[in-house]
């Protein structure tokens, strides 16, 4: 099975802006840009109401998501040790 257009967007979209951050750290980041050469060369069929219906769908996603990010951080980062924690009971 092979990816729709929509997710090919969205696939490459997402894969730059990890690139973004791992490879190319203090340089721009112009998400327009990188929308233009995804449609151009991965997913050329996609209309312009295509483009903003994913955008709008991937910006709601990420806000009503909150709660799943902060979960995620909170297992990720580890935390101080707090001093109720402290082994000899101080």
């Amino acid at each position: 099975m092979t990816l729709s257009e929509r997710e090919r967007f969205v696939f490459h979209l997402c894969t730059a802006m990890i690139l973004s951050i791992e490879k190319f750290k203090n340089k721009g980041f112009n998400m327009k840009r990188i929308q233009a050469l995804v449609l151009k060369n991965r997913a050329r069929h996609l209309t312009k109401e295509d483009v903003e219906e994913l955008t709008d769908g991937m910006k709601e996603e990420v806000l009503l998501g909150a709660t799943v990010y902060e979960e995620m951080m909170d297992s990720l980062i580890p935390k101080p040790k707090s001093y109720d924690e402290d082994e000899d009971g101080r």
